[in-house]
This record gives C-alpha cells, sequence and structure tokens, in this order.
C-alpha cells in the first residue's frame, strides 16, 4: 500500500544510481551486482538511452471522456460530476434527519 500518494503499489527503478539494492545502504559489491544482473536480465533495468518498444496502440476519444467523482473507499462507485448533486440530496437529507433527531 502506498497511501500516501493514493495508490497500492509502488515502483522503484532500477538503474545505476537508484536502484533498491545500493553499495550506498550497506550490501556487499557482490550483492549489488548480482541484484543488477538479475534486473537486466529480466528487462527490468532502465536504460535512459534505449528505444521503447511499444506493442499496442490505445486509441482515447476524448470527447467520451467525462469528469467524476469517486471516493478513497469506493472508487469503483464512481459519479459523474453532472449527477454529483444528485447523488448527494439523500445522504445531505439522511444526516439532516439524524442531526434534527438528537
Amino acid at each position: 500500500m502506498a497511501p500516501e500518494f493514493g495508490g497500492n503499489s509502488g515502483f522503484s527503478r532500477f538503474d545505476g544510481e537508484g536502484h533498491p539494492i545500493s553499495a550506498d545502504y550497506g550490501p556487499s559489491k557482490e550483492r549489488v551486482r548480482l541484484v543488477e544482473d538479475y534486473a537486466k536480465s529480466q528487462g527490468l533495468w532502465f536504460d535512459p538511452m534505449a528505444e521503447p518498444r511499444f506493442t499496442d496502440l490505445i486509441e482515447i476519444d476524448l470527447g467520451e471522456m467525462e469528469v467524476s467523482v469517486a471516493g478513497p473507499q469506493r472508487p469503483q462507485d464512481r459519479i459523474s460530476a453532472g449527477a454529483t448533486h444528485a447523488a448527494l440530496l439523500p445522504m445531505f437529507a439522511q444526516n439532516t434527519r439524524t442531526c434534527e433527531a438528537r
């Protein structure tokens, strides 16, 4: 989990400066080299000079996109921005009745 930026996972880069097992943090040079070799063999090593290879083309019609609202607990309950007022009215009414009953 990575709630500090709203995600549930994150990735550390593997390159000459910032890979997770860096010699600056105490592991032996052999261990650092092992992790580096593994990352390179698995295609995880970042090379800024490498040409990206794209396998799919995704077309998005921006005219069909709409602004929406979703909460962090149930992001699947997305509400279009235009329907927000109508969706929130029943919640406000329920809270008002609860407060008046006290």
